[in-house]
């Protein structure tokens, strides 16, 4: 009887995956899989060699988006990460399986959402990916929330709601400790042009009080709206965005403005960026201009640098490797902001050529800045300029980027890139004795299907 039960119940699920045509739902199932190899040198600016790093590590993606009917889905996305030979959460935010007899309690949940067509709008409810359309200087990761579109010929609206702490976790009395983002895109088209003014406001009553939870908005880079029990929080970021394109060239563009306040300071920040593209088919070059302001001086109430409340997590991507925490993000150099902008000039020219069918390269510079100078500018990682560098807190200049990519097509679905960067040392962050420029290498492999 056992052995009858399991091959019923085996062939049930055959006829279930393979047989959808007689089936009320499509299964659809994909996945991505990557091992990285990296080494890091000088990422302390010094030649002492007390900052260096190797490593491998692996994720695996799997996909599960169950189709009910064209106007009803669902997504389910899970990940799991390795450093080979490590236990522990060294290379994830759970427990590694890279050491011996793996084992690790390691899956974790990227999305968990149902994706729905109903009364002439698109929502989208649960663990899903947000980001704004400034590419990520505000928000950008997986949140749980919910977004309503509405899309019509040359005009289209979307509001969504993300909430980043829920206070009564803790304590059912706890609701002040409750974090909200709404945002409210309007996108109109004319031609080959897209208009997007945008709003982003993110809200709390008492923003600083739930300590048990993780405070949600004191983020230690940027910790002058530090908040304390019982504060409120209101910020809100206003801009508008221009896609263009004229013939081979794409162009993009935004400005915007953060304002707000809590009890300790007022916020009056300002960013902006312009990128131009080129596409011949088997080449293509870009431009590209970032700005992110910088608080002037850290002694007053006033925080002029562009802010990221903690725990929202902007995270503009696509821009310098090593120093912007790229797609080998293992480790930064010493007072980089990462994915998370603040106080930066930064310009970047690029091009990619496709030398067959199978490889391609990739080179990039940036001429990376900081956007304020003084010795009361505002800092990163809570490390003061004027004792980073020679220039004494009087110089911009972080330096000149070199990166070096290399691409492999290997068979169908596999690829191979190799990648190698430099950081040339500016007078704001060059040590004045036995300085030394930090670099990367490394290596990835990876499929998708």
């Amino acid at each position: 009887m056992k052995k009858l039960f399991v091959f019923a119940l085996a062939a049930t699920l055959v006829v279930m995956f393979t047989v959808p045509a007689t089936a009320a739902v499509q299964h659809k199932f994909s996945g991505y899989f990557r091992t990285r190899f990296f080494t890091y040198d000088s990422l302390n600016y010094q030649d002492d060699g007390a900052r260096q790093d190797q490593g491998i590590d692996t994720r695996t993606r799997i996909y599960y988006r169950p189709v009910i009917h064209e106007n009803l889905k669902a997504d389910f996305r899970f990940e799991m990460d390795a450093g080979w030979g490590i236990r522990g959460d060294a290379y994830s935010t759970s427990a590694s399986y890279g050491a011996r007899g793996a084992d690790g309690v390691a899956v974790e949940v990227k999305r968990a959402m149902i994706d729905f067509n109903w009364a002439n709008l698109r929502w989208r409810i649960g663990t899903q990916g947000m980001e704004d359309v400034m590419g990520g200087y505000f928000f950008d990761d997986d949140y749980t929330g919910m977004k309503i579109d509405y899309r019509a010929d040359n005009l289209g609206v979307g509001l969504w709601w993300i909430r980043t702490n829920e206070g009564s976790s803790e304590d059912i009395d706890a609701n002040g400790y409750d974090t909200d983002i709404l945002n409210l895109n309007v996108i109109y088209k004319a031609g080959k042009h897209r208009f997007i003014p945008f709003f982003i406001y993110q809200f709390s009553n008492d923003a600083g009080g739930d300590t048990a939870n993780g405070t949600t908005i004191p983020n230690g880079r940027r910790d002058k709206l530090g908040l304390t029990a019982g504060e409120a929080l209101d910020i809100y970021v206003i801009g508008l965005r221009w896609d263009g394109k004229f013939g081979n060239w794409d162009i993009y563009a935004f400005g915007a403005y953060e304002g707000g306040s809590n009890a300790d300071a007022d916020l009056s920040a300002y960013a902006g960026e312009v990128k131009a593209t080129v596409n011949m088919g088997q080449w293509g070059a870009w431009g590209r201009f970032m700005y992110a302001s910088g608080d002037d001086d850290t002694t007053d109430n006033d925080v002029n640098g562009w802010y990221v409340p903690g725990m929202v997590q902007g995270s503009v991507s696509d821009y310098a490797e090593f120093w912007g925490g790229g797609a080998f993000d293992r480790n930064l150099p010493e007072h980089a902001t990462g994915k998370e902008v603040t106080d930066m000039m930064n310009f970047g020219l690029g091009a990619w050529y496709d030398f067959s069918k199978a490889w391609t390269g990739k080179f990039a510079w940036w001429y990376l800045n900081y956007a304020e100078d003084g010795p009361n500018s505002q800092q990163v990682n809570g490390l003061p300029r004027q004792n980073t560098g020679k220039g004494n807190g009087t110089d911009t200049n972080i330096g000149n980027e070199l990166d070096f990519w290399v691409t492999y097509k290997v068979m169908q679905n596999m690829k191979l890139h190799l990648l190698f960067n430099y950081l040339i040392l500016g007078d704001a962050i060059e040590p004045t004795t036995n300085s030394q420029d930090p670099w990367e290498l490394g290596a990835q492999l990876e499929i998708a299907w």
